[in-house]
């Protein structure tokens, strides 16, 4: 799995009674400038009196922003949308228990505006680089982050499984086809043949058809016209024969 986005991305504390904000610490690519705007106006807002503890959303950017108004001073943070509220709780609770460390309440009342970043920065920082991944500081969260981990991997293994029956499907249908493809290749080769061989025959027929037409025209010819001279030539030979009977008859009687 990838790196998760960080949970946290910056943190404050502001002294209510004159909106002055006395340290804050941004994650780097975090729109710093955005965040410490907005915490301006939470220090400046009279609704914080009223709601000691608040969460809203960032319109810019889609984040969520928490603070606690302990009567003096504010601890503000802003992390993600889905960012539990129990942990950002345990959050404002440490930061605030980071500012009483390294000041004391009179101390933290005469503060200039970031006054207090000389020695907050570096607490600072480690709180918002622990809470940045839940599994940090969250038991539930950790559990989750296992749960997530091993959906992903059984969700990776069903896939791989899925695929493989995939490809299974692919071969069987491949398979399916190629018979059913040798199947028409069979038909049409016998209707190719069927096809080839009647063409044959048509063409010995057609053969035969006009062998028998000559032979018809030749006994035609030879009946018609042929038959008919020899007829004559017969005749004329038979007469030939009698005219030589005769003259040889006739010679006959005159030498006798």
């Amino acid at each position: 799995m990838g790196t998760m986005d960080p949970g946290v991305l910056f943190c404050a504390v502001g002294r209510k009674a004159d909106g002055i904000r006395l340290a804050s610490y941004a994650l780097p690519r975090t729109d710093n400038g955005l965040f410490v705007e907005t915490f301006g106006k939470v220090l400046r807002s009279t609704s914080v009196i009223d709601n000691p503890r608040a969460q809203f959303s960032v319109p810019a950017t889609g984040d969520m922003m928490h603070y606690e108004y302990d009567g003096q001073f504010v601890y503000f943070v802003v992390c993600k949308k889905t960012y539990p509220v129990r942990v950002v709780s345990r959050f404002l609770a440490e930061l605030k228990g980071l500012c009483e460390s390294k000041f004391s309440a009179q101390e933290l009342k005469v503060l200039r505006e970031n006054g207090a970043n000389s020695k907050l920065s570096n607490g600072m920082g480690g709180l918002l680089k622990r809470y940045e991944q839940l599994s940090n500081v969250d038991k539930v969260a950790e559990v989750e982050l296992q749960v997530e981990q091993t959906k992903e991997v059984m969700r990776v293994n069903i896939d791989q499984v899925l695929a493989a029956q995939e490809k299974l499907d692919d071969l069987q249908d491949k398979s399916v086809t190629l018979k059913n493809e040798a199947k028409v290749f069979n038909q049409q080769s016998g209707a190719l043949k069927n096809e080839m061989w009647w063409k044959s025959t048509k063409i010995w027929l057609i053969i035969a058809g006009i062998a028998i037409v000559a032979l018809v025209i030749f006994l035609v010819l030879i009946f018609f016209v042929l038959l008919p001279f020899f007829i004559i030539l017969f005749g004329i030979l038979v007469q030939l024969g009698v005219i030589a009977a005769i003259q040889a008859q006739i010679e006959k009687v005159v030498n006798g």
